[in-house]
């Protein structure tokens, strides 16, 4: 039995517009109460998906949460290592904007081919979510979902030779970041 303070959410992933090479391998999700006002975190769990469901594109993940009329559900897939500490620390949605991934943690070299071991980062935000006290099992657990998009985007680029550039430079970006949308 639930203590009368939580309650049961089940957060409904789907991976829309994924290709099939992008495997689901972990799956964090944050909560935060109050999030329309002054949000506070609620729950930061990281999940590590089972290999036979990582080509999955629904995922269903049930959370205990605390019982609150305005929360934010942030989901983060495929979070790269360098970043689980800072993302377990995460107290405050603002933080998710400053949130840098790095091209070269995910591709090889030669930025031709995604590293065999690695998969493209997704997130997603649902924003105005009410947990009450009905909601205090699996049964009844309030439902919610979530399409997930793309963290960073793959762009390949063609570039044809010319003798005569005359100094001209390209500068490719190599870092993207998370932007909260509904």
């Amino acid at each position: 039995m639930l203590p009368a303070t939580r309650g049961i959410m089940q957060v409904e992933l789907i991976t829309a517009g994924a290709e099939s090479s992008d495997l689901i391998r972990t799956v964090r999700v944050v909560v935060f109460d109050h999030a329309s006002r002054q949000p506070v975190p609620d729950i930061n769990e990281l999940h590590v998906v089972d290999p036979a469901n990582q080509g999955a594109t629904v995922f269903k993940i049930n959370l205990e949460v605390s019982r609150n009329a305005d929360k934010m559900v942030v989901a983060i897939v495929n979070e790269p290592a360098s970043l689980s500490g800072e993302l377990s620390q995460l107290t405050h949605p603002d933080g998710l904007e400053d949130i840098a991934f790095r091209f070269a943690e995910f591709f090889n070299s030669t930025h031709t081919q995604l590293l065999s071991d690695k998969s493209l980062p997704m997130t997603g935000v649902k924003r105005g979510v009410v947990v009450s006290d009905a909601k205090n099992s699996a049964v009844n657990a309030k439902k919610i979902s979530m399409t997930l998009e793309r963290a960073v985007a793959r762009v390949d680029l063609y570039l044809k030779k010319e003798t005569d550039l005359n100094g001209i430079a390209v500068r490719l970006a190599t870092t993207s970041s998370i932007k909260l949308q509904n």
